[in-house]
């Protein structure tokens, strides 16, 4: 145990431990076996991993720098999936932009025009087919540009395109600020949304998954998010982690029960509809104030935390 707490009071050494873990992400649940090796026992293990000056506290304190220092969110997402949305609105503003549109759609703006169009069921110049299944309060378009095929998913947002909402929150400031302020907070924070979605494969993206969709963009000001489009049919979820080993590697785990949320491309099974998987990484817990449970099972929790220790063999 004196080992663990070497790595922990040297703020140095554990500075280092830590850059360690985010840029091998693959190997955590390896490093987590060996610290539990070292502590000799679960019950060792988690009162390191609490203690005042132990793991948590000094992770928290590393991750609350890193916010600080943060020039853009893909630096945090290349870390973790599990940010909550007000931590990138209160970083990067509240129409915060991850990524960017391909050259196919154009910039920020035609891409954001594009979205609102599609909401408004307008002409948008492109083929647009919508989906309709396994949407959990999303609209999801196949674009066709011609060139290329995407599929755009976004919240439902009235305030895109509902005159009538624009009409009254203008009426009152608070309904205008704080209301629509929590109100789309509450909307991209629900399981499944296009932000989740978006967190989840802007991380495996960033860590080169080989079992990730190519994500393009999120857009905070539109609630929306782009993919690349791959065709295919339902696959067989049983055992569906197994068959992802990338994603195992990096602590997702898949938890839906829809069997159309993949696609082989190459050879390689890919996810299209990342949602209500969890995350997770012993190494790096949950951060109150900036991130949330997905559920990740390194969470601010000793039942979190246990569910993790166990799934090392799993």
């Amino acid at each position: 145990v004196k080992d663990l707490y070497q790595i922990t009071s040297d703020t140095k050494c554990f500075s280092s431990f830590i850059k360690e873990a985010i840029q091998n992400p693959r190997k955590s649940q390896e490093t987590t076996k060996i610290l539990l090796n070292q502590a000799g026992s679960t019950n060792n293990f988690l009162k390191w991993y609490f203690a005042k000056g132990g793991y948590k506290e000094k992770y928290v304190d590393y991750i609350t720098q890193t916010v600080k220092k943060a020039k853009n969110p893909e630096e945090l997402l290349k870390i973790s999936p599990n940010w909550g949305f007000w931590a990138f609105e209160n970083k990067f503003g509240k129409d915060f932009f991850i990524g960017k549109p391909p050259k196919a759609i154009g910039t920020k703006k035609d891409y954001r025009n594009l979205v609102t169009n599609l909401l408004k069921n307008k002409d948008t110049g492109f083929n647009v087919k919508e989906f309709t299944n396994g949407l959990s309060g999303k609209r999801a378009f196949l674009v066709d540009t011609g060139e290329n095929k995407y599929v755009l998913k976004a919240q439902e947002d009235f305030a895109l395109y509902s005159k009538e909402l624009d009409s009254a929150l203008k009426k009152d400031k608070w309904l205008q600020d704080t209301f629509m302020k929590r109100f789309k907070e509450n909307e991209n924070m629900k399981s499944d949304s296009s932000y989740i979605n978006a967190m989840i494969d802007f991380y495996l993206n960033l860590n080169n998954c080989v079992n990730a969709t190519k994500i393009h963009c999120f857009d905070a000001k539109t609630s929306s998010v782009l993919y690349d489009y791959l065709s295919g049919t339902n696959q067989s979820i049983t055992d569906i982690n197994k068959q992802l080993p990338d994603l195992k590697k990096l602590g997702i785990i898949y938890n839906d029960i829809f069997s159309d949320n993949f696609r082989e491309k190459d050879g390689v099974l890919k996810i299209i509809d990342s949602g209500e998987s969890s995350f997770i990484d012993l190494l790096k817990p949950t951060v109150p104030n900036f991130q949330i449970e997905l559920p990740n099972w390194s969470g601010n929790n000793i039942l979190s935390t246990l569910g993790a220790l166990l799934y090392l063999n799993y």
